[in-house]
């Protein structure tokens, strides 16, 4: 059974990604000027950038959350050394 904190920061960095792809298709649609939202509809060029504005800033606080929820995560939890026995960690540590 998947750690529930495994499964938060999945969650977490899909929302993250899912961000940044709005962002990207809005700023495409911004910048190729489609005015086509679907089903015979059409949006201004206000009502774009506003919506280009608020997916902007929901991609701003899913990484300000996702930063924050990194740094308060223990080191030990996402040292991927930490499974590894002890003399190869020593022996990782010489070679750098």
């Amino acid at each position: 059974m998947p750690k529930k904190t495994g499964v938060t920061v999945r969650v977490r960095l899909l929302g993250l990604w899912a961000s940044v792809a709005a962002v990207v298709a809005l700023s495409i649609a911004v910048l190729s000027d489609n005015r086509n939202a679907g089903f015979g509809r059409t949006v201004t060029h206000d009502e774009q950038m506003f919506l280009l504005l608020i997916a902007a800033l929901l991609c701003a606080v899913q990484v300000i959350a996702y930063f924050i929820h990194r740094r308060r995560t223990p080191k030990s939890a996402t040292d991927p050394m930490r499974s590894a026995a002890p003399g190869a960690r020593n022996q990782s540590s010489r070679d750098l």
